[in-house]
């Protein structure tokens, strides 16, 4: 397993994609608080767009083995499917952490610079903010992870994550329209929202709910990307 996550990282570290996201991170906070002087909370509550750095996370380490059709081969090297699910699953969590941290970081002491100290929140209200925003995070990796194991084709596995948030988001406006249903709820615990509810005052209760079916969440998603692993053919 160690293996497996040490040439995962290599790989990641090495490339180009990795240095693409982070730059791409900076160029998205630098002016909203230079120019527009948005405040930490405001950016962080955000935070959401990082879903499309997780993708490209996913594609890199998970999707690139069954394109380049490299797993047959590390299966082969008395390599077991769970460990090599594992592996995944956590080569990929530690990244997009790292990417979380970094949009969360780069946010705080940038306006530190720019706004001066006394501009900012307290050190541990802002670490407070990144780690009750940790399930909700996972969760939706967890199911990025989820879809990458059940569809091993990159160009599937785009199309469906990158739609994913736009197509839920219609059905359940026609759901409310046209059932007259009460949505209160993915208001509150959508992966989206919720993100930006966890910043904006919450109270105990809601912190405590995201954080439970955040982790529901990691849970069903990859006992569900485990098994269909597990019991596909491998080509």
């Amino acid at each position: 397993m160690i293996n497996i996550i040490k040439s995962d990282l290599y790989r990641i570290f090495k490339g180009k994609a990795i240095y693409v996201l982070l730059t791409i991170i900076v160029l998205i906070i630098s002016p909203q608080i230079i120019f527009f002087k948005t405040t930490v909370a405001e950016i962080i509550s955000g935070n959401n767009d990082l879903y499309f750095a997780f993708i490209v996370i996913i594609v890199s380490v998970i999707l690139s083995d069954f394109s380049n059709s490299t797993i047959k081969n590390t299966i082969a090297c008395a390599i077991t499917k769970k460990t090599y699910y594992f592996s995944k699953l956590i080569s990929s969590l530690f990244l997009s952490t790292l990417l979380i941290i970094f949009f969360n970081c780069f946010t705080y002491s940038i306006n530190i610079i720019v706004n001066g100290i006394d501009s900012s929140i307290p050190i541990f209200e802002f670490m407070k903010m990144t780690v009750i925003q940790l399930p909700p995070f996972y969760g939706i990796i967890s199911l990025l992870i989820c879809l990458a194991f059940i569809f091993k084709k990159p160009s599937i596995f785009n199309a469906i994550s990158i739609s994913y948030p736009v197509i839920l988001e219609i059905i359940i406006n026609i759901i409310s329209m046209k059932f007259k249903v009460n949505v209160e709820w993915y208001y509150k615990y959508q992966f989206i929202y919720s993100l930006e509810n966890l910043i904006n005052k919450p109270t105990n209760k809601y912190i405590m709910s995201c954080a439970v079916l955040g982790i529901a969440y990691i849970i069903v998603f990859n006992i569900i990307g485990y098994y269909s692993f597990k019991k596909a053919e491998i080509k």
